[in-house]
């Protein structure tokens, strides 16, 4: 079994799969002490503790100095962000303001080089905790949220980019749900559109190798063993990759210049399979190279290459890795995707008290390679699966 042996292997514990912390300290504007020094922290908020961070920012547990016990989420900026970035941001918030199962973005303040973003406070938890104990109907809540989170977003022309269990805050004693953190957002009618250069292989030696230049293919020796002359000299290919490992679609793996709302529906199909399957992430990648072949291993290289050919690409695989990788696309996907799912967690097919055949069509519907065939947040919340969704 090709997932067996080069998925299975990873099996990870449950404490394995909380996110390890770097080795170094945090950068300054994430420690608590640099938020207090602020002056409009100082004067308006006390701090209670740091909730989240991400390359670029820290988020804060804060209550104000003036208005009770309520609780709210101060997000620090660094002045290393992109400044277009976080006004794209702050735009974006703003539109949403209102918006059911969305972050709410209650005010901005620039101070010196920071920005500082004040947001409603959703009390929630890590999902490593909670993602293997909730009931079916709780994952039915959780995706029915999500999607309608998605859904909203998308109807305004926001693709999220960064759609993740960390940014996906749920309570699962109160069935709160907001999605948050856009600072990967944009509207889709900005994304540049570039010419379709040559690809360059990510590295010597790389399983799957990709390229947008057909005419070069009867040049190209990489067929050999080898990363070839003509394809090292192939200029890098420039296309948006926002995303976290594990969560970003065959679409954005390939570097398309094609990418819209539909990213985001792909990486709500990794959360659904890491449900169903009991492993967070689903698809554990370290690179954009080993993820393009687990996907080769889940869904058949065949598959893949009417996906990549789909999007304007075209994926070679060198023969070490061919031999590897099963070549036909397997007939039925959404038993694909069953089996191996009820293989992760050790639930045998058929069980009164394995999760219903709906859900796994939903995922399939999800998790299409080719991003024409996949469902958007919008055909997703029609589904069966949904039909007896508490709302």
């Amino acid at each position: 079994n090709f997932f067996q042996r080069h998925i299975m292997k990873r099996r990870r514990s449950p404490a394995a799969d909380a996110a390890t912390p770097s080795a170094s300290s945090d950068p300054m504007f994430k420690t608590l002490e640099f938020a207090r020094s602020l002056r409009t922290i100082r004067d308006y908020f006390n701090l209670i503790d740091k909730c989240g961070e991400g390359a670029f920012s820290a988020v804060f547990r804060a209550r104000p100095l003036t208005g009770g016990d309520r609780c709210l989420a101060v997000k620090v900026i660094s002045q290393c962000c992109d400044l277009q970035r976080t006004c794209t941001e702050i735009l974006l918030l703003k539109a949403l303001k209102g918006s059911p199962n969305v972050i709410s973005l209650m005010s901005a303040v620039r101070e010196a080089e920071t920005v500082l973003l004040v947001m409603d406070y959703v009390e929630h938890r890590p999902f490593v905790e909670f993602y293997r104990q909730l009931q079916p109907d709780q994952v039915q809540h959780y995706m029915r949220c999500l999607l309608d989170a998605l859904s909203r977003v998308h109807s305004m022309g926001v693709v999220h980019r960064d759609v993740k269990p960390s940014n996906a805050l749920y309570n699962p004693a109160t069935g709160q749900f907001a999605l948050a953190d856009f600072g990967l957002a944009h509207l889709v009618q900005q994304q540049p559109q570039r010419p379709r250069p040559a690809a360059r292989p990510a590295a010597v030696g790389s399983a799957a190798v990709f390229s947008s230049n057909k005419s070069a293919a009867a040049s190209c020796r990489c067929a050999s063993g080898l990363v070839c002359g003509p394809c090292l000299s192939k200029r890098p290919i420039r296309a948006p990759r926002g995303g976290t490992n594990g969560y970003r679609p065959p679409e954005v793996l390939l570097q398309a210049d094609s990418q819209d709302c539909r990213v985001d529906t792909w990486a709500a199909g990794c959360i659904l399979a890491a449900f169903l399957s009991g492993r967070q992430p689903f698809l554990w990648c370290r690179s954009d190279t080993e993820c393009l072949y687990l996907l080769c291993c889940l869904f058949g290289l065949n598959s893949m290459r009417s996906a990549a050919a789909a999007v304007g690409r075209e994926l070679r695989v060198l023969p070490v890795a061919s031999e590897t990788l099963p070549e036909a696309e397997f007939p039925c996907r959404r038993d694909r995707l069953s089996s191996v799912c009820r293989l992760i967690c050790g639930t045998e097919a058929g069980s009164s008290d394995g999760p219903s055949s709906s859900v796994f069509d939903l995922l399939s519907g999800l998790l299409q390679a080719d991003p024409a065939k996949r469902l958007t947040a919008a055909d997703a919340l029609k589904h069966p699966y949904f039909a007896s969704a508490k709302r």
